[in-house]
């Protein structure tokens, strides 16, 4: 019971992990790619564990998107920095995390549905 949620937690760091090493690449272009990966990864994980597994991914996501955004490391460098880039990819990306508590269950295969 517990390891789908533990997938998706690691599933949560590795979007965080890649999206902030890719936010910055051939902007906008990799900034758009790596906000439609966080898309994708949380409509999977409202689609495979419903509510809470979405909401897992989310929680884990922004927490280690925070983490690089305020961790400073040897001489006082950073990885996400505070201008326009870096705001978008973080402000984006809890946008694009939202995105799937805006799609109706039924389409995502959610219990009570009537494909009739």
């Amino acid at each position: 019971m517990v390891v789908p949620y533990a997938a998706l937690g690691l599933l949560g760091l590795a979007v965080g992990v890649v999206g902030t090493g890719g936010h910055r690449f051939e902007p906008p272009w990799g900034l758009v790619c790596v906000l439609l990966l966080v898309i994708s990864a949380a409509i999977f994980a409202r689609a495979w564990k419903s509510w809470l597994g979405w909401l897992v991914f989310s929680e884990v996501w922004l927490a280690i998107v925070l983490l690089l955004y305020f961790f400073r490391g040897p001489g006082n460098s950073v990885v996400i920095s505070g201008d326009r880039l870096g705001w978008t990819w973080i402000i984006g990306g809890i946008i694009a995390a939202a995105v799937p508590a805006l799609i109706p269950g039924r389409l995502l295969g959610e219990e009570g549905h009537d494909w009739r």
